[in-house]
């Protein structure tokens, strides 16, 4: 036989693994998706109904803000934090209280960096059917990834009856 010769395919086999071994994988987390689909007015509050969605199935925090301003959610609905995705886009749909200052459940006004505010926050009252209003939205999930939607504007009450709300 002409070249070398390999004795043991085993040994050969383990050499070959160790060279792949300072491979590093990386896998990168992909930010959030959410999508504000309709603010409804309501007697207690508007309601928005946002869509969310994570690629990795994370929890994901919401921060809404109307204005500047962080808005005041009620203590009923699903809250804007820890909400539960959908894999893929549209995303699973949520729905959470815009709550009035009168409102008792208007106690808390959970923000992405600061769940427990209770101070500035927008109010639901003055807000009515067919006004335009601009919402801020940013969607955090529970490992870190975070992104912004802009500031999509929507016509109060304009798709609520398609969610089985009554617009007033």
């Amino acid at each position: 036989m002409n070249g070398p010769s390999v004795r043991n395919p085993v040994l050969l086999f383990g050499v070959l693994a160790l060279c792949g071994c300072d491979e590093v994988v990386r896998v990168r987390n992909l930010a959030p998706e959410v999508s504000v689909v309709a603010v409804c007015p309501d007697p207690q509050g508007a309601v928005v109904w946002v869509d969310v969605a994570d690629p990795e199935l994370d929890p994901v925090d919401l921060g809404l803000s109307f204005g500047a301003r962080p808005l005041r959610i009620g203590a009923t609905e699903d809250g804007v934090i820890g909400l539960s995705p959908e894999r893929a886009a549209p995303g699973r749909r949520h729905r959470i209280r815009w709550a009035t200052e009168a409102s008792a459940a208007a106690s808390l006004c959970p923000t992405l960096d600061e769940p427990a505010r209770d101070t500035d926050c927008a109010d639901a009252r003055g807000v009515e059917a067919g006004e335009r209003v601009v919402l801020a939205v940013v969607a955090r999930d529970h490992a870190g990834a975070e992104s912004g939607q802009g500031r999509p504007a929507l016509v109060v009450g304009e798709g609520c009856e398609f969610l089985g709300e009554a617009t007033p």
